[in-house]
């Protein structure tokens, strides 16, 4: 099984000081140990110490530098968090380009993957977040196109707007994106465990995180995608590669570059 990646994407409460003081507090004093970060800082290597004492003037520094901050845990289940942080939201065209990224690693426990991704449903009150493994998102979400310049390899189809990621071991959905798929009446017609949030609905389409990519789970996913539309949602299979291609301007640049190197 490869590691686990937690998503949770738009969240307007992380451009709040005192929102962002209660979050780094609640993980700092998080009930369950072994979900806690140890370390925080603002790109790699993520050297300072983050603990009860320390998760405030962590706020404090994260507002003030006005960079995104990082978090790590150091010891099993180890995990690295990018926060996704703007300073000012506008200088970022994406609907919702607020949210983080935690990479946990596979040592970890599904009870404690969907533990972290619980408390960033309760503690950021995102649109959209899921849990799954790293190689089901790589498989959904990762694209490859060779044109003149070489091949260019990305991951597509992450962001929230016209349509939502997809659907994984694990899919919240926030109340903007209910009213997206057209409110809990169509969460009603799913056959799969579905948990009730405060703000939101969590969808189950499988047990276990080590089936994620299977057949069978893949089978139940199509199976949420098609009752509740499947214009709603991304598909690789769909995606026009050629978007993907480098402008003539630019392809002329680099071959230029290169020639000129080579020269």
């Amino acid at each position: 099984m490869s590691d686990y990646v937690i998503t949770a994407k738009g969240s307007k409460l992380l451009g709040e000081p005192s929102a962002v003081a209660d979050f780094l507090e609640s993980w700092a004093n998080h009930p369950i140990e072994r979900i806690r970060p140890n370390k925080y800082g603002f790109g790699e290597p993520i050297g300072q110490s983050f603990d009860a004492k320390s998760c405030h003037v962590a706020a404090s520094e994260w507002f003030g530098s006005g960079r995104a901050v990082m978090l790590e845990r150091t010891m099993k289940p180890k995990f690295l968090v990018d926060l996704e942080w703007r300073n000012e939201l506008g200088k970022d065209t994406r609907m919702f380009p607020w949210g983080c990224v935690l990479w946990l690693d596979k040592s970890a426990t599904d009870t404690e993957a969907e533990a972290l991704l619980d408390f960033l449903v309760e503690k950021l009150d995102p649109v959209f977040a899921y849990a799954t493994t790293e190689d089901d998102e790589k498989e959904k979400h990762f694209a490859r196109y060779k044109d003149r310049v070489g091949t260019i390899e990305k991951y597509v189809g992450l962001e929230v707007g016209d349509q939502l990621p997809g659907v994984y071991w694990r899919t919240y959905l926030g109340k903007w994106t209910e009213d997206m798929i057209g409110g809990r009446d169509a969460i009603h017609q799913l056959t799969c465990d579905v948990t009730h949030m405060p703000n939101g609905i969590m969808i189950k389409p499988f047990e276990d995180s080590e089936d994620a990519c299977s057949k069978a789970a893949s089978l139940k996913e199509a199976e949420v995608i098609e009752s509740l539309g499947r214009s709603i949602f991304f598909s690789i299979a769909s995606f026009d590669l050629t978007t993907m291609k480098v402008d003539e301007q630019t392809a002329e640049a680099i071959e230029q570059a290169v020639a000129a190197s080579k020269s």
